[in-house]
């Protein structure tokens, strides 16, 4: 009970500032520790109110001109998988157990971020930390467009999310053969090895 209390105590809270520790991961020089922060701006939309989803779409918005190319494209990627979630209407509990299920809405670039039912399920799955569905989501976004850069690297995170370094690490290689210049996914590729203890 005494968690759902905090939250409440959030929602009311119009005065609401970012947590310390990622304001000074934002702040700091080093471009490793913003970066780092991302992960936990994206937490902080999926469990806040209007208040805290408004601030860290700002601090997205800041970080894309960010003097770090990889800082900037990654917040740059994660302003554009959170800015179609800003309704308020869709939560976690509305994705359906079984993403192959939705049916693709029809569009001009099948490889648009996230244009796509799939790719919405998809990372809302994500968000919701159902890393088994998401993946499953994902997939059938490849299946139907194979070169599909942003659900390919959406699956590499979602493996390394759920501890899955190898799979990972083979999504996010596939995604950087297809453009080498995203650097959200040589970031991502990176902690993947990092994660899985390869150091050399």
């Amino acid at each position: 009970m005494a968690g759902g209390c905090s939250r409440i105590v959030i929602a009311r809270n119009i005065n609401w500032a970012l947590p310390a520790h990622l304001r000074n991961a934002l702040t700091s020089p080093m471009a490793d520790d913003r970066l780092a922060a991302l992960d936990g701006l994206a937490r902080l939309h999926r469990i806040g109110n209007d208040v805290v989803r408004s601030t860290v779409l700002d601090e997205l918005r800041h970080l894309t001109d960010d003097d770090s190319r990889r800082v900037s494209t990654a917040a740059a990627t994660r302003l554009r998988s959170l800015a179609p979630q800003t309704d308020a209407s869709e939560t976690p509990a509305e994705v359906p157990s079984d993403p192959s299920s939705v049916q693709p809405q029809a569009s001009a670039d099948p490889g648009a971020v996230p244009q796509d039912a799939l790719g919405r399920r998809g990372e809302a799955h994500l968000e919701a930390g159902h890393f088994d569905q998401a993946i499953a989501g994902f997939t059938v976004a490849l299946d139907l467009n194979p070169e599909d850069l942003w659900a390919l690297a959406q699956r590499g995170e979602t493996h390394r999310q759920a501890g899955r370094f190898d799979q990972a690490i083979t999504d996010l290689t596939a995604a950087l053969d297809l453009d080498p210049t995203l650097a959200w996914a040589h970031a991502e590729r990176g902690a993947a090895h990092r994660q899985a203890g390869h150091f050399a």
